[in-house]
């Protein structure tokens, strides 16, 4: 059975033609690999349903790998996330030191309130937090966002994404930046360090890119980190969405048919490849190698060779072609050659997953590539074996 097919089945039931949904399971995927990509979701009206395809799409996915924000500011972001403290210096991990502490205090507290003219206890207590104090200023908190898919719903807060543009460019595997918390010991400064690579999704109307004034939008640097994709606003697709509406009215047997078992099917297949693709990732060091490709593309350098770069974001863009078709390589992983390097293991991206890609995106994503060149599957085949793209072809 096709695994796209599997994953599609269920989600063709609630989300009426939409063909985003393909592109947000490929990017979704991707937060298992290295190479994670960073969607921007485009559509006309507030009302038009891009949150909804989206969170719809991801429902597949295990929920426990998915951060949803609405409007996250970095001081919410970052407390909410903090999994643990290390030292600054030692690097150490200090979290059960820190949270014993903080028990230490808070019993103390409760005790110097019962027993208010035992001194003993009242100088327990400030050097307790003394020490709490100066524990806290050389720790950092961990905040760990690999294999992570996060979700903006609205449009997201400008200072967060600056804080977290070198993770999404891949820069660096981590940043570390700081943040003011009113705690139990009063306002005090904590320093946090966020890992990791997530894929994010953001999504966006005319109307808010029109009245964006800083953010995503306006940064062209941080723009360009990011996959742009459109929802079908055609009016057949409303059309259909109405029409199964009145049949859901009529019926409602119709959506629950065979629709359970169509989704657990697959979520099973999307625990399967995050598995078999964390694994993978796993025997690859982001921080010192330099290869973090899970497939092995021959094709590659003929695609390279064969479309002409006419601007700088077009390099970015070459990068999401071949990021889509490493994807589908490993969504395909059961029916694809592999290679074992070492502790790597690759699969071989397949001739269908190239045309596949370059059919579906090529046009989208170098747009000044002529429909013609990608329109025949013949046409390509031959492009792709002969290694050649002439004006004739």
């Amino acid at each position: 059975e096709d695994p796209l097919h599997v994953l599609l089945a269920p989600l063709r039931r609630t989300v009426i033609m939409e063909p985003a949904v393909e592109t947000i399971i490929y990017a979704a995927l991707s937060a298992y690999t290295l190479n994670p990509l960073n969607v921007v979701i485009l559509k006309k009206k507030t009302s038009e349903g891009g949150t909804y395809t989206l969170l719809e799409t991801l429902k597949i996915f295990p929920q426990e790998d998915i951060i949803k924000l609405d409007y996250a500011t970095p001081t919410s972001f970052f407390h909410e996330r903090i999994e643990g403290f290390v030292d600054r210096v030692t690097n150490e991990d200090i979290t059960d030191r820190l949270e014993a502490l903080r028990d230490e205090i808070r019993q103390l507290e409760k005790d110097v309130k019962r027993f208010k003219n035992d001194i003993e206890l009242a100088k327990e207590l400030e050097e307790k937090k003394k020490a709490f104090r100066e524990m806290m200023s050389r720790a950092v908190g961990i905040i760990n966002l690999w294999h992570k898919i996060i979700v903006f719903t609205e449009p997201p807060n400008a200072e967060l994404f600056a804080k977290l543009k070198p993770l999404l460019s891949h820069d660096d595997v981590y940043v570390e930046t700081a943040f003011t918390d009113k705690g139990q010991m009063g306002l005090s400064t904590i320093h946090v360090r966020i890992e990791g690579w997530p894929a994010v999704f953001t999504v966006f109307s005319e109307d808010e890119v029109s009245r964006a004034k800083q953010g995503v939008i306006t940064d062209p640097q941080l723009f360009s980190r990011f996959l742009k994709i459109e929802i079908n606003n055609r009016p057949e697709k409303f059309q259909s969405v109405v029409i199964f509406k009145g049949i859901i009215r009529a019926q409602p047997h119709v959506l629950n048919a065979d629709f359970t078992q169509q989704m657990e099917k697959a979520k099973a297949y999307i625990r399967y490849l995050r598995s078999v693709i964390m694994r993978m990732s796993g025997a690859i060091d982001p921080k010192s190698d330099e290869d973090r490709m899970l497939a092995v593309n021959v094709f590659a350098p003929l695609i390279a060779r064969n479309y002409k770069v006419k601007h700088g974001e077009a390099m970015r863009a070459i990068d999401y072609l071949f990021s889509l078709m490493e994807i589908r390589a490993l969504l395909y992983y059961d029916y694809r050659l592999k290679v074992q390097d070492g502790k790597k293991l690759k699969v071989f991206t397949s001739i269908e997953d190239v045309i596949d890609i370059l059919l579906k995106y090529g046009a989208q994503i170098f747009s000044y590539i002529p429909a013609t060149k990608l329109a025949e599957y013949e046409t390509l085949k031959k492009v792709l074996g002969n290694g050649a793209l002439s004006a004739e072809d």
